[in-house]
């Protein structure tokens, strides 16, 4: 920016009344818009996001494998509990046949 004023009061051809003034204003105003760092933002959150569900897929796979080895035992035991039954009344009834 730059200012010229003369004064209103020197005389005609007067070259020692005249006033410059030179004003310089450094200022730089710019924005930019931060995408990159929004985008990658983003890319960081859907990856936790995935790496969350895939840790959620595996606690479910444990728990089911878990589930299904405490289901076979159980069947496990109940059919040993069934024959130890069986081999219990046949025992009492040979038993009970050959005392009388």
């Amino acid at each position: 920016m730059t200012l010229e004023r003369y004064s209103g009061k020197r005389p005609a051809g007067a070259v020692g009344g005249t006033t410059f003034n030179d004003f310089v204003l450094p200022v730089d105003v710019s924005y930019q818009v931060n995408a990159w760092g929004r985008i990658s933002k983003n890319v960081e959150s859907y990856r936790e996001q995935a790496q969350a569900s895939g840790a959620d897929l595996a606690v479910v796979n444990l728990t089911m494998h878990a589930d299904l080895k405490l289901a076979t035992a159980m069947n496990d035991n109940y059919i040993l509990e069934e024959n130890h039954e069986q081999e219990r009344s046949q025992c009492n009834a040979s038993w009970n046949s050959h005392s009388r």
